[in-house]
């Protein structure tokens, strides 16, 4: 059996204006998680309420396990998108 801290694949990461973020929708297929981050975008778009940023990031599944639900405002977490090196990329919150 393979402990879940060593099961390394892709999360949704929802920026949200006041600094905090979510984390959520582990798959360990790049596919999968692209996928779900276009429903997520969907989902918010026309709401009242949006996220600054949704974006794939590189994460185990232990860290998506673990991670508060009530708005997460931790250094530490993934927060570089999947397809970027630099946290910082002007291609941050795009598909």
């Amino acid at each position: 059996m393979t402990s879940r801290e060593f099961v390394w694949g892709y999360a949704i990461r929802r920026e949200w204006p006041d600094g905090s973020h979510d984390l959520f929708g582990f798959a360990s297929d790049a596919r999968v998680a692209q996928r779900r981050l276009g429903r997520d975008q969907d989902y918010w778009r026309g709401g009242p309420v949006r996220p600054v940023a949704v974006y794939v990031v590189a994460a185990s599944a232990a860290d998506v396990d673990g991670h508060p639900v009530d708005g997460c405002r931790r250094p530490g977490c993934p927060n570089v998108p999947e397809h970027s090196r630099c946290p910082d990329s002007p291609d941050r919150g795009q598909r």
